[in-house]
């Protein structure tokens, strides 16, 4: 087999990229010494994570939308 694929009778299957896994999340040193502010602050900073990752979900959304919009005006006057 290796032989026909050195003489060009056969090819070589392409071989699938490797997927890139996501970095793991740091693991962060205490906010604060006080432990109950350090909750606190844990759990306000992964709000607003929440938060801003809900506003990007809305933005991308909008995006599309306004795009895809754009794109059909653009599509029917090639048409005509």
């Amino acid at each position: 087999l290796l032989i026909m694929v050195k003489r060009g009778r056969m090819k070589p299957e392409p071989k699938a990229a490797p997927k890139r896994k996501a970095a793991p999340e740091p693991e962060l040193e205490p906010i604060s010494d006080e432990p109950v502010e350090n909750k606190l602050l844990t759990f306000i900073k992964d709000n607003v994570k929440e938060e801003v990752i809900e506003k990007l979900d809305k933005l991308k959304e909008n995006y599309k939308k306004e795009h895809a919009k754009k794109m059909k005006s653009i599509i029917e006057a090639r048409k005509q």
